[in-house]
């Protein structure tokens, strides 16, 4: 690793606000590459198996972004707390994206 490779998310909190039970809800959150060296993205980790994140592009080139889209389908209700790690080849990785609302009946 080196710190020469350096990434940048659009938003490290995604607040959802009030949703319903089994009702998925999408959003993009877009990771950039704000250092010298290619950024390869290893692998994305969610906390439960009701996020899933997909990846457009494993390589980042210098200057460039690549968007993940996250589907969280909640299943509780309640306040919720949910993460989306990013492995990466950078000093700080994971990056972490943490997702937030309440989940009314």
């Amino acid at each position: 690793m080196t710190d020469s490779t350096r990434a940048s998310v659009s938003d490290n909190l995604l607040e959802l606000g009030a949703l319903k039970p089994g009702i998925p809800v999408k959003r993009s959150v877009e990771i950039s590459n704000v250092g010298r060296n290619a950024l390869l993205i290893k692998d994305l980790v969610t906390s439960c198996d009701c996020v899933k994140a997909t990846l457009s592009a494993e390589t980042v080139n210098s200057g460039e972004s690549a968007e993940i889209q996250i589907e969280f389908t909640p299943e509780e209700t309640g306040e919720f707390f949910k993460d989306v790690y990013i492995y990466c080849n950078t000093e700080d990785s994971p990056v972490c994206i943490q997702i937030h609302g309440n989940v009314d009946e």
